[in-house]
Order: structure tokens, then sequence, then C-alpha cells
């Protein structure tokens, strides 16, 4: 059971839910829907978009190496300051974009978005200068029409 479905339950009942589903998260950000292709859930018709016309390159031997939501570590876990161990340490920060593949012996990066939160360029900009040897790019609407008609 989603949190959301659990949170109308309580409501339909008329109990006040637990804290921990109180308010609940949305299901969708910014009138994305979930969609799933060859058994893969994606967040967004965008992200299953890009995914399709990448598949398809990779059938062609356009690209090769295709990964979903590959984890770069853009900044490590602070256990220690200044020669003094914290009382409690500072998490790791963790950048995942939407997709990776090689072409042409260079590796790519995309991320599909149409919409961005502050959150995510800040660690867009962690990842950029961590790996400035990854080609990064974004991919929006326009970007993944002009990428389906000219084919790279």
């Amino acid at each position: 059971m989603k949190t959301s479905e659990a949170a109308m339950l309580y409501a339909n009942l008329g109990i006040k839910p637990p804290a921990d589903i109180a308010a609940p998260g949305p299901e969708y950000v910014r009138g994305t829907r979930r969609k799933v292709v060859d058994g893969i859930e994606f967040r967004s018709t965008l992200e299953a978009s890009t995914y399709q016309l990448l598949s398809l390159w990779r059938t062609a031997g356009l690209i090769s190496g295709l990964e979903c939501q590959p984890r770069y570590l853009v900044a490590p876990k602070i256990t220690h300051y200044e020669g003094q161990r914290l009382k409690k340490c500072i998490r790791q920060i963790t950048y995942r974009p939407d997709f990776r593949f090689e072409r042409d012996g260079r590796q790519f990066v995309i991320e599909s978005k149409g919409h961005w939160t502050e959150a995510a360029r800040l660690r867009v900009k962690l990842f950029r200068a961590k790996y400035p040897q990854l080609v990064f790019e974004e991919w929006n609407r326009e970007r993944l029409k002009e990428a389906t008609r000219i084919g790279l």
C-alpha cells in the first residue's frame, strides 16, 4: 500500500494517521506519471521515452553500455572536522543521473528533466566539478525530439 493510499484510508475512517504518513509525499512531481518500459519503472514519460530512444540506438549499434541510474559519489561522508570526531556524521552526497552510455570512446551522462529543483542543480554542479571527463547532457522534450530526428 502506498503512503498516499494509507493516508486516504485513515482520512476515510476519520482516524488521525500516524506521524509518518500524516503528510505523504507526492506520487508524482510537476505532472509526471510513472511508466514501465521493458520491465523497468521510470519516474516520468520523458525518462521512459529517452530510454526507448537510447535502447533503439543501442540495438542499432550507435551506443554501447547503456545503464539506467548509475550512482556517482560527489561528496564523501564527513566524520571528523579539524581533528575532532563529530557527534553526528555528515552524510555523503550521491548523484544518480538517468542514463549513462558510451559512444566514440567517450562516456555520456544524460539527465532527462522537465523541471529543475535547486537541489538537483546543486548535485549536477558537484557532479560536473568532480567528473569533468564525462560528457553531461540535459534532455528535455525539445532535445528528445531533436535527437529522434537527427539520430544522435
